[in-house]
């Protein structure tokens, strides 16, 4: 199993993304966007202040040094005679991190969320609403059903939007509701409602 296919799995398992979600980005990105620090730093992005990583697993690694016992063999080669004879892959602990976790190289760190009223779904991620409702059911905790309603809830709200955005386009409804299909979904202060 190569490292692609480790961290598939791992993201499937931890609950980070469903099979149809991971199958989907693996066709159109060949891979998750999942990393370890030093792969999110080569792309020019860094760990966010306070996150930890979502999933901690071994990962295929690279060494062009030679094992223990190869050493005395490469001891009369150069470095480079040895690579080529004595590299080897070997099994590491990584740490790996979404691109929920890490920031643009420069930006500054994200202000700390004001306190939750419970009724911004904006920035709501479904891989953490499954995660919680699988965590509900596990352990019996009696805000599942309240969890239920929110997830039902936001599930009605894309539905909404989508259908919204749909008949904008085709009624010619104002520029400032085609570039926004959640602005008639907002009331004065700008809170979400939802029309059920």
């Amino acid at each position: 199993m190569n490292n692609t296919e480790i961290i598939y799995n791992e993201a499937i398992r931890a609950g980070i993304y469903t099979k149809a979600e991971a199958d989907a980005l693996m066709l159109t990105r060949g891979a998750l966007p999942i990393h370890t620090f030093q792969e999110w730093k080569r792309a020019g992005y860094s760990v966010k202040k306070g996150e930890h990583a979502a999933i901690r697993c071994d990962l295929w690694k690279y060494t062009s040094k030679p094992s223990k016992k190869d050493r005395e063999k490469a001891a009369g080669m150069t470095e480079e005679e040895a690579a080529a004879k004595f590299g080897h892959y070997y099994m590491a602990a990584a740490y790996l991190f979404t691109r929920q976790q890490v920031k643009k190289q420069g930006e500054p760190d994200p202000e700390p969320a004001a306190e939750d009223t419970g009724d911004n779904f904006d920035d709501v991620d479904p891989a953490a609403i499954r995660a919680k409702l699988k965590e509900y059911e596990e352990h019996g905790s009696p805000f599942v059903d309240q969890v239920m309603r929110d997830a039902e809830r936001i599930a009605a709200a894309e539905a909404v939007a989508e259908d919204l955005s749909a008949s904008a386009a085709a009624e010619d409804l104002s520029a400032s509701a085609a570039a926004d299909p959640y602005s008639a979904f907002l009331d004065e202060n700008g809170q979400l409602v939802l029309p059920f």
